[in-house]
């Protein structure tokens, strides 16, 4: 089963600008939004607190801001934020008025990845208001092993619900 999922808190931004904290994209508040001026692309790590099956996003664009209309984002997922691989998606575009959502190659891990983040008024501000992952739970099932008289122990399995 997936869940619509805001992450726990921020790793990393490329900046902010007093009052609206990079942690204003993932506070479920939709009054509140982070802002940053700066005149090259946009970045942001957000930590999901543990690792998840992360399938999708969904970004909330404002209807008079061009700024939170979001365009080349590129996006990535590990469980290391030191090491990123490959790209989960590329070049999304985040441009309608509400919530956005974009599929994703599914993947496993703790720290989700945007960046190359631009908007409609690029390079420079962005104003972005909320952000949400959907992930499928994890889980670990025992597996008994047997030597034919009983259990001498067991194996953990992970695997998704």
């Amino acid at each position: 089963m997936s869940e619509w999922f805001s992450p726990i808190s921020v790793y990393s931004r490329c900046g902010e600008r007093v009052g609206h904290p990079a942690t204003h994209w993932i506070d479920g508040n939709l009054s509140t939004y982070w802002r940053h001026d700066t005149d090259h692309g946009h970045s942001i790590t957000v930590d999901l607190g543990e690792t998840k099956n992360v399938q999708r996003v969904r970004i909330r664009a404002h209807t008079d801001y061009l700024a939170s209309r979001l365009k080349n984002v590129d996006v990535y997922v590990s469980d290391d934020p030191g090491n990123w691989g490959t790209a989960v998606a590329d070049n999304l575009s985040f441009q309608a008025t509400g919530w956005n959502e974009r599929d994703l190659t599914p993947k496993q891990g703790r720290y989700v990845r945007f960046i190359n983040i631009g908007t409609l008024n690029s390079p420079g501000i962005i104003y972005s208001w909320e952000m949400e992952v959907e992930v499928e739970e994890i889980s670990l099932a025992f597996n008994p092993i047997w030597n034919g008289r009983g259990v001498i122990g067991s194996s953990v399995i992970r695997r998704q619900v």
